[in-house]
């Protein structure tokens, strides 16, 4: 028959039984916690390189004329700039398209050289800049051209010009006045060039030529007259008497001063 009292191994465990086995599991953990800490923090080192320590310069010592040793200061060594700082980025706008206009010619060029200063990265090579340009042609006369250059440079391989001042070279001999000056002392000499403008015009008209090669020339035009001048004198503070002739270093406080003096040829 089976004892009346139950045996030592079917009796529940006691409460202190229970708390030592809580404390054995909590410290497994606890240890398994650990190792996982120290993994994952050698994963972390190997995935990103340790910031570099910064090293001190040492001081570099000259020597004076009285022969004593002065310390110099470290100098700093060079900071890159911001990664995060953006470049500001300039969105100049595009040329008008040409159309072979004698007149429009240099102006074309002009904007299509602004924005290749402006813009240099957009631009591989001398090639791209000409084709670009080109690409503006595209009209008139000037689409003419640049359909002959690129039919060219389909038979032959390659376009003719060798970089982007020789395609200047080319295009201001096709597209731009061959004689400049002839033409603006034409216009000096007709009636084209009313004598009734403002004095801006009458100064701006000559000037993409330089005219002021002419004034020392005496080129003589029946436009500017004496009596012209003396209108001048009396209208702008800044123009000499007619006594005295206007020099380039003459005074210019509130108008230009003429380019021409008491020497300039009068009309008929």
């Amino acid at each position: 028959m089976p004892s009346p009292e139950p045996m030592a191994q079917d009796l529940p465990p006691s409460n202190e039984e229970r708390i030592r086995h809580l404390e054995e599991t909590i410290s497994d953990l606890r240890s398994q916690g650990d190792d996982i800490k120290t993994l994952l923090q050698q994963v972390l080192d190997r995935l990103s390189p340790p910031a570099p320590v910064p090293t001190r310069l040492p001081l570099v010592r000259t020597f004076s004329c009285s022969g004593h040793s002065a310390p110099t200061p470290p100098t700093s060594p060079h900071i890159p700039p911001s990664v995060g700082r953006k470049k500001a980025i300039l969105k100049p706008s595009n040329p008008t398209d040409f159309d072979g206009d004698h007149t429009r010619g240099k102006a074309f060029l002009t904007s299509c050289r602004t924005y290749i200063r402006l813009c240099p990265e957009s631009f591989l090579d001398e090639i791209t800049k000409i084709i670009w340009a080109m690409s503006f042609m595209k009209t008139g006369r000037a689409s003419r051209w640049a359909e002959r250059e690129l039919e060219s440079e389909v038979q032959e391989g390659s376009l003719r010009f060798i970089d982007w001042l020789d395609f200047e070279e080319e295009f201001q001999k096709d597209f731009t006045p061959q004689n400049a000056k002839a033409t603006a002392v034409n216009i000096l000499e007709t009636t084209s060039y009313f004598q009734g403008r403002r004095w801006s015009v009458v100064c701006d008209t000559p000037a993409p030529v330089r005219y002021q090669d002419l004034w020392a020339d005496h080129v003589p035009y029946r436009r500017y007259t004496h009596m012209f001048v003396a209108t001048l004198h009396r209208n702008t503070t800044a123009f000499p008497a007619s006594s005295e002739p206007a020099t380039s270093s003459g005074p210019t406080t509130t108008a230009r001063a003429s380019p021409y003096g008491d020497d300039v040829k009068g009309g008929e």
